[in-house]
């Protein structure tokens, strides 16, 4: 057979915010350094692209005195459960690939992760591009450039990136894998795990978004969204799933339902 063709046990795909992490990166920082910019968010997430005013943010915050290095102190600062190392170790000792697949940003990934000791785990991060500038700046950029070629999803993605895209894209890539695990919370996780087959696993986080569209009640149309920076979902999106679904809530909860797939594979 040739090594092509040769499948590899595992792979497991992670979004970032409230899932790797129990807060939003994005919204934390302006939580902590500016309440007036917080509301700036709140105000213009609706009118402004998501990526674009977390750009222009941060430049706001330069003109108040607060550099990148501040911010990127402020985030190693963010909540995160022990429980999820534990859990990202344990995949580690069965063989499996990790990556991360996310809508927040290369550093702030890269800084969160090396505070809590979890950078090693993952083999890619796939996330929209950032670098500080030389005036200390945190800039930020779209994954899916503006004035370069679309990704023109029909699951309603954010501009930005198509998380489902990017997997199928990897997988490609790097596969075939035995068996494909998701872990996710929000709308913006929902095409990935419609790219999954009925032996693959899609776990999402109870309480949020994804769980919300995959449970039995389904998710409220007319129901507030707070702030997501996708589309409006269409209605045949839930029924593109057909991989098997794993509730959890806390980093507890992540560590035991891997353990039971690894246990029952």
């Amino acid at each position: 057979m040739p090594a092509s063709e040769i499948k590899k046990p595992w792979l497991i795909a992670f979004d970032f915010d409230w899932t790797l992490i129990d807060e939003d990166s994005d919204r934390f920082i302006y939580k902590q350094l500016s309440e007036e910019l917080l509301e700036k968010l709140y105000r213009e997430h609706c009118t402004v692209q998501w990526t674009d005013l977390m750009a222009q943010l941060q430049l706001d915050l330069k003109d108040r005195g607060i550099k990148a290095e501040q911010v990127l102190d402020t985030l190693r600062q963010i909540p995160f459960n022990p429980a999820v190392a534990r859990a990202l170790s344990l995949a580690k000792s069965h063989g499996a690939e990790m990556i991360i697949l996310s809508d927040a940003n290369t550093l702030a990934i890269a800084e969160i992760s090396k505070a809590n000791g979890i950078s090693e785990y993952f083999s890619r991060i796939i996330t929209n591009p950032a670098h500080i500038d030389d005036e200390g700046v945190l800039r930020i950029q779209r994954l899916t450039a503006a004035d370069g070629p679309q990704h023109n999803c029909p699951n309603g993605c954010a501009v930005n990136i198509c998380k489902g895209k990017e997997l199928t894209q990897f997988l490609e890539a790097s596969g075939p894998y035995e068996r494909v695990v998701y872990v996710g919370d929000g709308r913006n996780d929902l095409c990935p795990a419609s790219k999954l087959k009925s032996t693959d696993f899609v776990l999402p986080r109870t309480g949020h978004a994804l769980a919300n569209i995959l449970g039995s009640e389904g998710e409220d149309d007319d129901a507030p969204t707070d702030i997501d920076p996708i589309q409006k979902l269409p209605a045949s999106s839930k029924r593109k799933v057909s991989a098997q679904i794993k509730f959890w809530k806390t980093g507890e909860d992540l560590y035991n339902v891997l353990e039971e797939l690894f246990k029952t594979a």
